[in-house]
């Protein structure tokens, strides 16, 4: 699934409500692969990349300038990826716990910037549990 915002300075908003669903088979296969592009880049929707044991989960790449991490919802992911080519803002927070990563295997959550990894009150956790809350 690919999904396109002018890169320069248009925006790509992924609804509250939305779903991609880029899940392995019931009997079994790889996730599928999703990218959301846009300059500023605003997650509300759910991504699904389910696979069985033993099979990679779906892989979810957004390449922004600004992402706010707020809404983002994921499960079955085994890699999500924002990447820029310039600098790269983060906002928000985001449960590292939500992943979900298929039975067996391990999730990855990746920062790539070309030039200025910028973090401004960002909050990534995992387990919030642990935190008190």
């Amino acid at each position: 699934i690919l999904a396109l915002a002018d890169k320069g300075k248009g925006s790509a908003t992924f609804e509250q409500g939305a779903v991609l669903d880029v899940s392995g088979g019931a009997q079994g296969g790889h996730g599928g692969f999703v990218e959301l592009s846009g300059y500023h880049v605003k997650l509300g929707g759910r991504f699904l990349g389910d696979a069985r044991a033993g099979y990679r989960g779906g892989r979810l790449l957004i390449d922004p300038v600004d992402v706010d991490l707020s809404g983002l919802s994921a499960s079955g992911l085994s890699t999500i990826t924002f990447m820029s080519p310039d600098d790269l803002r983060v906002t928000g927070s985001f449960d590292m716990d939500a992943l979900a990563p298929p039975p067996g295997s391990g999730g990855t959550l990746q920062f790539i910037a070309g030039n200025d990894l910028l973090f401004n009150e960002v909050f990534l956790f995992n387990h919030p549990e642990a935190l008190g809350s």
